[in-house]
């Protein structure tokens, strides 16, 4: 396949940009509409969800086990809406998510489903009939000026082992709640990224000062190149120190993740981590090849990687962050 990821350097990062919004969109500059009613996949993607759910649903019953589904938020379309930033949000499901981006390379009738339903030449359209759940991820800065990575269990189904930051998939529940996000300044019935960002923030690392949602901005909507559902890239600061993460931290809810990784916030000091690549192809990904690229892809989350390269790039400029990486390469 020909690599249409992001190149950074010698670096390939298996990520597409659909829309930066440079310094970024808050709140107000930003609006979500819903749709409640659950996404429909194309026909012979929906036959063959239904098919492989009821195989291994009977599987999970002679193993005793339960298998599971739950609700999820899709990316159906960003467009400009006056002077704010609309996204166009419908619910979906694990199962359609698993029955379609995750089985890429799942053939249905001779053509993989990539073949069958991704146009290769513009990854950015998200009228792919995929189930496109949105991953929201956050790069935070400590008030010690400190940025708070992960790494991830090895447990996980999806990207087990690789760098990344506080992020999860957006929930239809992820609605503004005056006792649990009412230090946020507009107040909006509507499914919300920023909703999301802070719950993931709050299970991951278990912190939840005001300033968080204060100083949250939506930077970028793009999706992971490997199977192509939505990610949004948030950014915020906390008057937390970087020694006040760690403790909070134990009392983490989510113990999907690791002890958080306190990196100082310079392109120097995350270089050594953002150069890291992988060996093999992630496990719970695609096997196609040409995306994931041994010793030139890094051992992150995609959409992860990306969160703290802009991170770095709005405080000290594309040029300096590039310098650093090339050194940390060689």
């Amino acid at each position: 396949m020909n690599y249409k990821g992001l190149k950074t350097g010698d670096l390939y990062v298996p990520y597409v940009v659909i829309e930066n919004f440079g310094e970024g969109l808050g709140t107000e500059e930003m609006r979500a509409s819903y749709k409640d009613e659950l996404f429909e996949l194309p026909e012979k993607l929906d036959t063959y969800m239904k098919e492989t759910v009821r195989m291994k649903k009977e599987q999970a019953e002679r193993e005793g086990k339960a298998f599971y589904d739950g609700p999820l938020v899709r990316l159906g379309n960003v467009r400009k809406d006056g002077n704010r930033v609309l996204i166009e949000l419908q619910r979906t499901s694990y199962h359609r998510f698993a029955c379609s981006n995750r089985s890429l390379d799942k053939k249905l009738g001779g053509k993989t489903i990539r073949e069958l339903y991704v146009n290769e030449n513009d990854l950015k359209n998200l009228k792919d009939g995929l189930a496109n759940p949105i991953g929201v991820n956050l790069g935070i800065v400590t008030s010690d000026n400190h940025v708070i990575l992960t790494k991830r269990s090895k447990k996980l189904h999806q990207y087990p082992g690789l760098y990344g930051v506080p992020a999860g998939f957006m929930q239809p529940e992820d609605k503004y709640d005056d006792k649990k996000y009412g230090v946020f300044p507009v107040k909006t019935p509507d499914v919300s990224p920023f909703i999301t960002a802070v719950r993931e923030l709050w299970e991951e690392v278990n912190i939840s000062d005001s300033t968080i949602p204060e100083n949250m901005k939506l930077i970028e909507i793009g999706r992971a190149y490997d199977d192509l559902h939505a990610e949004i890239i948030m950014h915020t600061r906390t008057d937390a120190k970087s020694k006040d993460v760690r403790e909070q931290a134990k009392f983490a809810v989510d113990k999907f993740e690791g002890p958080p990784i306190l990196a100082e916030f310079n392109p120097r000091a995350l270089s050594k981590y953002m150069v890291e690549t992988i060996k093999e192809r992630p496990l719970g990904t695609p096997d196609i090849q040409g995306i994931w690229i041994p010793e030139k892809s890094p051992q992150w989350v995609p959409a992860h990687w990306r969160t703290v390269y802009l991170l770095l790039e709005k405080e000290y400029g594309a040029k300096e962050i590039e310098r650093e990486l090339k050194k940390a390469i060689e």
